[in-house]
């Protein structure tokens, strides 16, 4: 959070896009710690600290995230299930491709890292 809070301030002074690219980079593992803190009760201040800072909101990240997908992960009631198709399908009734099969465990990442954003342009 430091790390956070001394690029949210430089970003503030300098305006530069670089500082807004260190923010996003300390907001992204902010947000990454934040996301695993919520699913710990003894972190959930600390998740609290992190999301709220983030303009997320903790209460409706565990609503959805810990009592509506880790309950129902992969059925038709989990509210991930279609989130980053048509990217990255994690239906397990759909029939697989072979890309889907063999190939996409390697490239994995590269999905994870540019599919949101590929899903917010489509």
């Amino acid at each position: 959070m430091c790390g956070f809070v001394a690029s949210y301030v430089n970003m503030y002074r300098e305006g530069s896009t670089l500082s807004a690219a260190i923010l996003g980079i300390f907001s992204a593992w902010a947000g990454g710690f934040g996301h695993n803190w919520i699913h710990q009760p003894q972190y959930r201040a600390w998740a609290y600290l992190s999301l709220d800072t983030l303009w997320f909101s903790s209460d409706s990240w565990y609503r959805d995230h810990v009592l509506q997908h880790h309950m129902y992960t992969q059925t038709a009631w989990d509210n991930h299930l279609h989130g980053s198709d048509p990217f990255m399908p994690t239906n397990p009734t759909m029939a697989r491709t072979f890309f889907e099969k063999y190939l996409f465990a390697y490239i994995h990442p590269f999905f994870l890292t540019f599919g949101p954003i590929g899903n917010w342009i489509a």
